[in-house]
């Protein structure tokens, strides 16, 4: 039975193109967990956030969230059912970069598959790229994702971060929704304060859509270092590591760690 791998931002790439990282020293790992997605020993997934959250640039993330815009669609299914669609416009959003582009091809390719992470208004893949379910996975995925959210969010981890620097920039844009309130960042600090946010948002949920699917090892080189050096909790700290260990049976590997049970 190949083991179900869920890839952080850090690591998918480094699987899919190890010749890519030559010079690493740690090349020779990455070559064993490509050569075992290659054999089928491992299948490889990673979280849709790394392409609509990470997909955006750090200095971008402000601007794209505060020009966001949710367009509803309503549509009568019968006399007494009426089906609401919302879709969301990102008009600061620009097209993925070239070079980003090339990863995401060259994952799917080797037969990486998307995990959703669902979020009512935030944007979507196009494309067949997700993972296939049926009905009852799909609702138990459900459930899987938004039990471990309820508890990563009492934590005050993930979107709350987000929603918290929404809060505090209230009064700049009084009458607008959450997400364009983070468009209202007066400098660069605020800006990068957005993006990091963001991409703790990211993390978050790319845990919970890991968690969400039943894989088995989420493989990151993330240790929160940087939320550390500034004193902020986050996901994947080792506090709220062991924590994920303890509650959820979440386990982490690295590269390294990965390609020993492979080799």
């Amino acid at each position: 039975m190949p083991l179900r791998v869920t890839f952080d931002t850090n690591t998918f790439d480094k699987a899919v193109r190890p010749s890519v990282y030559a010079k690493d020293p740690n090349h020779a790992d990455f070559v064993a967990v490509h050569e075992a997605l290659k054999r089928g020993d491992l299948l490889g997934f990673v979280s849709e956030t790394i392409i609509t959250f990470e997909g955006i640039a750090k200095n971008d993330r402000a601007s794209v969230f505060g020009t966001t815009d949710l367009r509803s669609r309503t549509e009568q299914l019968s006399d007494d059912t009426f089906q609401i669609a919302l879709a969301p416009e990102q008009p600061a959003r620009q097209p993925v970069h070239v070079k980003q582009a090339e990863r995401f091809v060259a994952a799917f390719d080797l037969g990486i598959q998307l995990l959703g992470a669902p979020r009512i208004g935030m944007p979507r893949v196009e494309g067949n790229f997700y993972v296939p379910e049926t009905e009852e996975a799909l609702e138990q995925r459900l459930d899987r994702f938004f039990n471990v959210m309820r508890a990563i969010e009492a934590r005050s981890l993930g979107s709350p971060r987000v929603l918290a620097i929404a809060e505090r920039w209230a009064e700049r844009a009084p009458n607008s929704p959450w997400y364009q309130r983070l468009g209202t960042a007066k400098d660069i600090h605020e800006t990068r304060e957005v993006g990091r946010a963001v991409a703790e948002w990211s993390d978050a949920d790319s845990i919970g859509a890991h968690y969400g699917y039943g894989n088995d090892l989420f493989c990151t080189l993330d240790i929160a270092a940087g939320e550390g050096r500034r004193g902020d909790a986050a996901i994947l700290d080792a506090e709220n590591r062991a924590w994920l260990v303890s509650e959820f049976g979440i386990k982490f590997v690295s590269l390294s760690e990965l390609a020993a049970l492979v080799r």
